[in-house]
C-alpha cells in the first residue's frame, strides 16, 4: 500500500464541511491506495481495526504528524460514531478539510484521541 497516494486521494475528494461520512472517505482513501481490510461502519471501530492492518499506535507525547498518519476519536456521548481523519502533509482531512486534529465546533467534546501510523509498507 500506498500510504501517500492515500492522503492525497483523501485530500482530492474532500469538501468544505463535513458531510458525515468520514469513515467512509479515508476509507475510500486507503483502498485506493491499495489496502485491504474490513470497512467498519463506525469510525471509532478503526481503533481495532487499523492494528491488524499494519498500522502502529503512536504516543502523543511530543507528537509531530507525517503524511498518512491517522487520527481516531472513540465515541462518547456526544460523538456516538467517533471521528477519524488523516494527515495529509496540508491538514487533518477525513470527508472535510479540518482547521485541526480536533474537528469539533466545542472542542472539549472530543473525548481520546489515538494516532496511527502505517509501518508495514
Amino acid at each position: 500500500m500506498n500510504i501517500k497516494k492515500a492522503a492525497e486521494y483523501i485530500y482530492s475528494h474532500s469538501k468544505g464541511t463535513s458531510q458525515g461520512l468520514c469513515a467512509r472517505y479515508v476509507a475510500n482513501g486507503l483502498v485506493n491506495a491499495g489496502l485491504k481490510f474490513n470497512r467498519q461502519p463506525s469510525a471509532y471501530l478503526y481503533n481495532l481495526e487499523l492494528p491488524i492492518r499494519g498500522f502502529k499506535k503512536i504516543s502523543l507525547t511530543k507528537y509531530s504528524p507525517v503524511i498518512g498518519d491517522i487520527v481516531v476519536f472513540d465515541r462518547n456521548k456526544f460523538h456516538p460514531y467517533g471521528h477519524i481523519a488523516m494527515w495529509t502533509g496540508k491538514n487533518w482531512t477525513s470527508d472535510f478539510r479540518q482547521r485541526n486534529m480536533n474537528p469539533y465546533k466545542n472542542q472539549a467534546s472530543a473525548g481520546t484521541a489515538t494516532i496511527w501510523r502505517y509501518v508495514n509498507g
